[in-house]
């Protein structure tokens, strides 16, 4: 077996792998290993429609009731779940006999999926209740989230203009803020030092030395350019450092005697000469900020104090660059008693303070100088009129919208084909249009700034004389802090009420896959004559229990934030749900997270986790993080435009359960403070170590649904991959190929002459030994739709003349989710005619 791990389960229902292993064993009545596997890969309705002609010719020649294991992902699942649901109320017997394809007239349960084909809208045009409805629930939603959204992050572009407002109200004397500045500095530096000398006691003390490290040396620099502001400061400080002038010998001196006594004892007296390292580090270190200051009083702040928008964008961070250059030196000069691991984390304390200086000064400039464009006095003083003002005002705006089409546009390639990156990377719309669109947005929101600050009274100007720099000079501190705390909290309490998982589109998307696929087998369909749907169509993952094959429906956990240093290509990790158990652990023995009973997992408020959300998620195409596609920009795209499709569900292992004085999040559906979440998602900070864990569509981790199979060292398994593919490059097969060989130890070898013949486009089907590392041995059938070459040409006349019409067939691009009745037969029929094609001895090992 895969693990050795005891098949226990934790006193709050947490198993393993072994255990979910035990239960499924139970299940089959036989071991996995000699279990026969269905898998049915990715690509929205292409896939699912040639799947669906692949079961019709297993039904028919009756091998399809020999599997004993349905993985399934993306919209493999949509299909998937269709034959689980049939099976559940019909039985399997009766399915068997009424899915092959000699059965006329069709079962209802075919000609369902027939009506069905456009399962988003089915009744096209632009009158159709559907089409609006449609566009009802996207505006809805996207509103719900804005009043979130917006509001916060209107305050943090406020929070440039609070500093400001603070540095040119304060009445601090000079000197008044030394002590505390110099205080968090050597607060900060004691934590590291514990930090270093404790690493290997506790990670996640160390976690959080180093981030309060940051925060206090952030804290520090902020002091210190409040320090400096106001010119008569300046001319205090610089006369203590004509003090400082002269105390500097000095301390060179007691760093050279320092030196001579390090030299003549460090043989002797090794925790002495130790102790004197450290301080002539530290000694010069702190000579070295000080001269750095000095430079800054001296040459740096008189210039850029005569503008408090210039001095709050470039003041602080200067103040960090002068603490890391002075860390730099102390870590050079200490190197003999630092690790290896000691240099890479100072590196990294140092990198962080980089970086948040960096993000300080691009904001704070955008935030501070950007309304100067929408302003007429400003294109006066260059020599323009006030029409430039109003081509800066609309063009954002149009600009705005235009950047966001594009990168919706050129996005919803990548992210709707199931993880796949069909042009090899993101598009080039995506790359230009990103950044346009993240800068105009800044902007027009700090335009929006100034009128909701007049009016809110935070400011007093002359309204005919109104100029960007008096409005943000003059904003007084307290009533600016009070808007900027009721943003905030405005957007807290409205994430409250404003659910992060029933406002994005999956619930929209899973609707509507439920009509379209789980309704097919309710013959006792009562559906609401408004909206068309009927809660009867879905049913729980749990009450498919008992039932062969036992499905399994993949999903992707975003690690798009995660820590795994091996993954940063992944970005997630597979999570699996059946009826009996919903989870994910790590590859190679037990990881952070578990295993959680499928009938009460997520099932705290709405219900357990159903066939219908399982299936929704496994097939969340476009969302935010999308495993080894996420793209950091475009994911705060659509999160701020709630392209939303995946869905938090309750980490089901530890994590979940954190901290101690809460309750349980792996039997809710979804957090309570979604806002938390909704930026995670925005920023790509989603990990497994949360209370909740953001789930997508499986395509984003491994799109063949074989992964899960192989972990479970299935001895036959037929793979159908339906994914988009028109080149036969075999991304995806080698994608699955590749993880489970490096996280599995299997070997899955193709005979290379079928694997060439299907390449050539002269047969559709390959096959593969697995060489398992318990020392199992495997069979692999794959099989994938394609158009033969002139020599063979034996598809049938109606699906080659629908290719001839549409020469993209049969790998139409998978953002095409609205099928014809054409095109839903025609890919149904080559999926028939491509298992009839496999020869009889290939698939007799089924048994």
């Amino acid at each position: 077996m895969p693990s050795q791990t005891q098949h226990t389960a934790d006193s709050d229902g947490s198993v393993n792998f072994a255990t979910v292993l035990a239960e499924e064993k139970d299940h089959l009545n036989k071991s996995p290993s000699n279990a026969a596997a269905l898998c049915i890969s990715g690509g929205g309705i292409r896939s699912a429609t040639f799947a669906l002609g692949v079961l019709q010719g297993l039904a028919g020649n009756g091998t399809l009731q020999r599997f004993d294991y349905l993985s399934t992902v993306s919209g493999g699942g949509y299909i998937g779940s269709w034959l689980s649901a049939w099976i559940r109320r019909a039985g399997r017997d009766t399915v068997m006999s009424e899915l092959a394809p000699s059965t006329h007239p069709e079962p209802v349960e075919v000609s369902h999926l027939r009506r069905y084909s456009n399962y988003l809208i089915p009744k096209l045009g632009l009158l159709s209740t559907d089409s609006w409805s449609v566009l009802s629930i996207f505006v809805r939603n996207l509103m719900l989230n804005w009043l979130v959204l917006v509001p916060a992050l209107f305050a943090v572009l406020l929070l440039p203009r609070l500093f400001v407002s603070l540095i040119a109200k304060s009445g601090f004397h000079a000197g008044q803020l030394f002590p505390v500045t110099a205080a968090a500095i050597g607060i900060a530096v004691i934590l590291i030092v514990a930090a270093l000398v404790n690493e290997r006691k506790s990670a996640r003390g160390q976690q959080f030395l180093f981030v309060l490290a940051i925060l206090l040396l952030l804290a520090a620099a902020i002091l210190a350019a409040l320090e400096l502001w106001q010119p008569e400061r300046v001319c205090a400080w610089e006369a203590h450092f004509q003090v400082l002038h002269r105390v500097f010998p000095w301390v060179g001196a007691v760093a050279v005697i320092i030196f001579v006594v390090y030299v003549l004892i460090w043989r002797f007296v090794e925790w002495l000469a130790r102790i004197l390292r450290f301080v002539n580090a530290f000694l010069l270190g702190s000579a070295l900020l000080g001269l750095e200051v000095w430079f800054l009083v001296r040459d740096v702040i008189p210039f850029v104090a005569r503008d408090a928008r210039l001095f709050v964008c470039v003041a602080a961070p200067l103040c960090v660059v002068a603490l890391t250059l002075s860390g730099y030196l102390i870590t050079g000069l200490t190197h003999f008693d630092l690790s290896d691991q000691h240099r890479e984390w100072l590196s990294s304390l140092g990198g962080w303070l980089l970086m948040y200086a960096l993000v300080w000064s691009v904001s704070s400039a955008l935030s501070l100088f950007g309304p100067v464009l929408f302003y007429a006095e400003s294109w006066k003083q260059i020599g323009l009129g006030s029409w430039a003002s109003s081509i800066a005002t609309y063009g954002s705006a149009v600009g705005t919208i235009v950047a966001a089409l594009a990168t919706a546009l050129g996005g919803y390639g990548a992210s709707a084909t199931a993880g796949r990156r069909e042009a090899g990377v993101v598009p080039r719309a995506v790359k230009i249009g990103l950044p346009a669109f993240v800068i105009l947005l800044a902007l027009l929101l700090t335009r929006l700034a100034d009128p909701v600050l007049i009016f809110a009274g935070a400011v007093a100007v002359n309204p005919n004389h109104i100029t960007p720099r008096c409005i943000i000079t003059d904003t007084e501190f307290e009533p600016l802090l009070k808007i900027i705390a009721g943003l905030v909290l405005s957007s807290l309490v409205l994430s409250r009420f404003i659910s992060v998982n029933k406002f994005s589109l999956h619930g929209m998307y899973r609707n509507r896959l439920i009509r379209a696929y789980l309704g097919a087998s309710n013959r006792d369909r009562k559906p609401n004559p408004v909206t068309g749907f009927d809660p009867a169509d879905n049913i729980l993952m749990s009450d498919l229990r008992g039932q062969i094959p036992l499905h399994v429906v993949n999903m992707t956990l975003n690690l798009v934030g995660g820590k795994e240093l091996a993954w940063q290509e992944r970005k997630a990790e597979s999570f699996a749900a059946t009826a009996y158990r919903s989870g994910t652990e790590r590859p190679g023995g037990p990881g952070k997270l578990g295993y959680r009973n499928s009938a009460d997992y997520g099932g705290k408020t709405d219900g357990p986790i159903s066939l219908g959300t399982a299936k929704a998620i496994s097939g969340a195409a476009a969302n935010p993080n999308m495993g080894y596609s996420s793209s950091p920009l475009l994911t705060f795209l659509m999160t701020l435009f709630n392209a939303r499709l995946g869905w938090w569900l309750g980490n089901p292992g530890y994590g979940g359960e954190k901290p101690k004085w809460l309750n349980p999040s792996w039997n809710r559906s979804g957090p309570a403070f979604g806002i938390l979440y909704l930026f995670a998602e925005a920023f790509g900070l989603t990990t497994d170590e949360t209370r909740y864990i953001n789930l997508s569509d499986g395509g984003h981790f491994e799109n063949l649904a074989l992964y899960e199979m192989i972990r479970r060292e299935c001895g036959f398994i037929v793979v159908i991959d339906g994914g988009h593919d028109p080149q036969l490059t075999l991304e995806d097969l080698g994608n699955a190929i590749r993880k489970c060989r490096i996280d599995f130890g299997a070997n899955i070898a193709f005979d290379n002459a079928s694997l060439n013949d299907l390449v050539g486009r002269r047969q559709r089907w390959a096959v593969a030994n697995i060489r398992y590392a318990s020392g199992h041995a495997g069979r692999v059938v794959y099989l994938k739709p394609l158009m033969s070459t002139p020599d063979v040409r034996d598809e049938p006349p109606d699906v080659r003349t629908y290719h001839d019409q549409h020469p993209d067939f049969p790998h139409e691009p998978t953002s095409d989710q609205f099928f014809s009745e054409s095109q839903f037969e025609s890919y149904r029929r080559l999926g028939l005619h491509t298992i009839l094609s496999v020869p009889p001895d290939i698939l007799s090992e089924l048994g």
